[in-house]
C-alpha cells in the first residue's frame, strides 16, 4: 500500500509536468497468520542494505485480531462500506 501511493504521486507528477520526487523507502509491514486462530506482525526495512531489517512479533490471537481489524478498514477505505 505505501509502494503504491509512491507510484500514484509520481505519476500524478509526471502528468502534471512536474519531475516526480516521492520515493519508496521500502518501510512496511504486514500479518501473517500461524494457523490456530494467531497470528503475528511482520515488519521492517525491507529494502535496507546490505540486508532486510525485519521484525516479527510473537504469535497471539490478538495479533489476529489486529489482521481482520487493519483488512476492513483498508477494504472500506479502498472501496467504501
Amino acid at each position: 500500500e505505501r509502494q503504491g501511493s509512491v507510484v500514484a504521486q509520481r505519476i500524478a507528477s509526471r502528468l502534471a509536468g512536474r519531475e516526480p520526487e516521492a520515493v519508496f523507502d521500502g518501510r512496511g509491514h504486514c500479518f501473517l497468520e500461524t494457523g490456530g486462530g494467531k497470528a503475528m506482525l511482520v515488519q521492517g526495512e525491507f529494502l535496507a542494505e546490505p540486508a532486510p531489517r525485519i521484525e516479527l512479533t510473537e504469535t497471539s490471537s490478538g495479533s489476529l485480531k489486529l489482521k481482520r481489524e487493519w483488512e476492513a478498514e483498508r477494504l472500506a477505505a479502498w472501496f467504501g462500506e
